[in-house]
C-alpha cells in the first residue's frame, strides 16, 4: 500500500473539516448566514467552505465549535467546573 502524499493528506483533512463544519451547523440549527455571523464570515464564504471550493480554516472551525458549545474541550471544561463545585 502506497503512503499518501502530503497533498493527499491535506485534501483529506480539508474534507474532514468541511464535513465537521456542515454537521456542526446542522446540529446548531443555524442557517449558513447565521453560521457566518458566528465566525464573522460572509454568506458566500460559508457557501464556498461547504461546497469544498475553499477549505474551512482550522481556527474558524474551532471558533464555530466553541461558539455553538460543540467543541470537545468545552465538555471537558464543563465537567471540571461541575466537579470543583
Amino acid at each position: 500500500m502506497n503512503k499518501p502524499t502530503t497533498q493527499e493528506l491535506s485534501e483529506q483533512i480539508a474534507d474532514l473539516n468541511r464535513q465537521i463544519f456542515v454537521e456542526a451547523r446542522r446540529l446548531a440549527r443555524h442557517t449558513q448566514t447565521q453560521a457566518g455571523a458566528a465566525v464573522h464570515a460572509a454568506l458566500r464564504t460559508v457557501q464556498q467552505w461547504e461546497s469544498g471550493e475553499r477549505p474551512v480554516p482550522k481556527a474558524v472551525l474551532e471558533l464555530y465549535l466553541l461558539r455553538t458549545s460543540q467543541h470537545p474541550e468545552e465538555e471537558i471544561s464543563k465537567k471540571l467546573t461541575r466537579h470543583a463545585q
